[in-house]
């Protein structure tokens, strides 16, 4: 059995491995920072001081963005190994099973959204995960991912323009607008255009 030495390892600060690995998969202190949803001043921090523990500067800027020196690609390799051995070993938790779970999923979502989506949810939750519940919040986008970042929720759906990389996506579906009128009061015939659109008074 290889030997610790326990003294050394216990000044490490671990959470520095995780910022060296974001950081060189990423090349940029702003996107590693979003990556491990940290604000860029601490991902700074985080750098300057790797830079010292390894007595290296690891990245450097470069025409083309930040470059791992030598040292950091020697090291990237060994490190994400060890992240993975103690994610494999600290944080493995038992195979998530939908069919026997009762967990309460905490979904936030907008009303139209919530008609279109959640019918059919609930349908192949009732077949596959029985004991699933489902507890729904009305709430625009930017507090979906928000609170994502907090913990209240579990997920979001919506239509998302923005948000960090850490944010996990899936597309559900694809959909499209009607527009309702009444051609005799309005100078306009079908297909209208959206000149047509803008020119009368219209909701949404």
């Amino acid at each position: 059995m290889t030997s610790i030495d326990h003294a050394n390892l216990a000044r490490l600060d671990l959470n520095l491995l995780v910022a060296f690995d974001a950081l060189l998969t990423e090349r940029s202190v702003t996107r590693a920072a979003a990556r491990i949803g940290l604000g860029q001043s601490a991902m700074s921090h985080n750098l300057a001081r790797l830079r010292t523990l390894f007595g290296d500067e690891l990245l450097t800027r470069g025409a083309d963005g930040m470059r791992p020196t030598p040292r950091a690609l020697a090291l990237a390799d060994p490190v994400r190994v060890t992240l993975s051995q103690i994610q494999a070993a600290v944080l493995q938790r038992e195979a998530f099973d939908p069919s026997t779970t009762d967990r309460v999923f905490k979904i936030g979502l907008a009303d139209s959204i919530e008609v279109a989506v959640i019918p059919g949810l609930v349908a192949r939750l009732r077949q596959v995960a029985p004991g699933v519940g489902l507890r729904l919040r009305s709430i625009n986008r930017i507090s979906i991912l928000e609170e994502l970042d907090a913990g209240t929720l579990d997920l979001g759906i919506g239509v998302f323009n923005q948000g960090q990389i850490h944010h996990k996506r899936r597309p559900l579906y694809t959909d499209s607008f009607i527009c309702l009128f009444n051609p005799t009061q309005l100078n306009v015939s079908p297909p209208i255009s959206l000149e047509d659109y803008l020119r009368v008074p219209h909701v949404l």
